[in-house]
């Protein structure tokens, strides 16, 4: 459909999940309408800054999944500890950063309480450069997910 098709005025946006830096290059050597979002998995200890500043130079949103890992990060040592600095959950903490690093996140839940929880004056929270160091310093490529490397 991004490709070959003829839209008919009836796509008006495209959205891409678990693309790769070398997917997106691809299809943006073809298609006929750009891109509007990509969803990928992010989080602090997987950033995906390859294809972020490919979809920033495109004018693509990034859209990070499973900002939680798989919850694990919640228990993180350095997210409680940041957390309990701010006086806050640390799912926040989570979506905090997210959005300080320009990304739109989506947190899985399935508790609507836990939702607001998420989100509850999530722009107020300040953090520090000490935060986002020790947040950076979790960074080690790890994939909750599946790894879309492997598909050609």
């Amino acid at each position: 459909v991004v490709s070959t098709q003829s839209t008919g005025g009836k796509i008006g946006l495209i959205g891409l999940s678990n693309y790769t830096a070398a997917h997106l290059t691809e299809v943006l050597s073809y298609c006929k309408i750009k891109p509007s979002v990509l969803q990928n998995e992010f989080h602090p200890r997987f950033r995906e800054s390859e294809v972020r500043k490919l979809c920033n130079e495109h004018d693509i949103t990034f859209m990070g999944y499973s900002p939680f890992g798989q919850g694990d990060l919640l228990a993180h040592d350095v997210i409680v500890r940041i957390a309990d600095k701010h006086s806050i959950p640390p799912s926040r903490v989570l979506v905090a950063w997210c959005l300080k690093q320009g990304v739109v996140c989506i947190p899985r839940t399935s508790r609507s309480d836990r939702v607001l929880e998420n989100f509850k004056d999530v722009a107020s929270v300040v953090l520090d450069e000490e935060d986002l160091r020790d947040i950076d310093s979790m960074n080690d490529q790890h994939k909750y997910c599946w790894d879309p490397h492997n598909v050609s």
